[in-house]
């Protein structure tokens, strides 16, 4: 699925009970660091800090734009393993699911922001919701039967 998933934090925080990984080679005893650095949760799911897109920023509201957010993109598998599991799939997540995740990464935050977008360009609509109304609408969103929007989400 080429989609985007992105979180943006107020504070790294709660990712230190993640597994944090670089890809380093070895050459004459000595490592280099190959590739930007990623938090791992569980077998399918990659955080990658990165910027935050503009069409994202230009977005939130003025409460939401002033703060110096952390942004990261959800990668690996976990969007195609999602969707398949909200159509009806069993998915072994080996107890690292997105939902849970969430909860670990999104209760500490005094606000958070949670943003879903096919086209990767676009945003349909923007909802004001809490942690679990945040997982529901995701995964609503990745149902066959469903229309497809692009959203924002930013914390009651």
């Amino acid at each position: 699925m080429d989609a985007c998933l992105e979180l943006l934090l107020l504070n790294k925080h709660p990712l230190y009970s993640l597994e944090l990984y670089q890809k380093k080679i070895i050459w004459e005893e000595l490592e280099y660091p190959q590739n930007p650095k990623y938090y791992i949760w569980g077998e399918y799911i990659h955080l990658v800090e990165c910027p935050i897109p503009r069409t994202i920023r230009d977005y939130l509201p003025p409460s939401f734009a002033k703060e110096e957010w952390v942004c990261f993109s959800v990668k690996g598998q976990v969007l195609d393993l999602l969707e398949l599991e909200v159509n009806g799939s069993d998915i072994d997540w080996k107890e690292r699911t997105l939902d849970s995740l969430f909860k670990l990464l999104l209760t500490p935050q005094n606000k958070w922001v949670v943003v879903f977008d096919w086209q990767c360009d676009q945003i349909d609509k923007i909802y004001n919701l809490n942690i679990t109304d945040c997982i529901s609408t995701l995964r609503n969103n990745l149902k066959y039967e469903n229309s497809r929007e692009d959203f924002i989400v930013l914390s009651t």
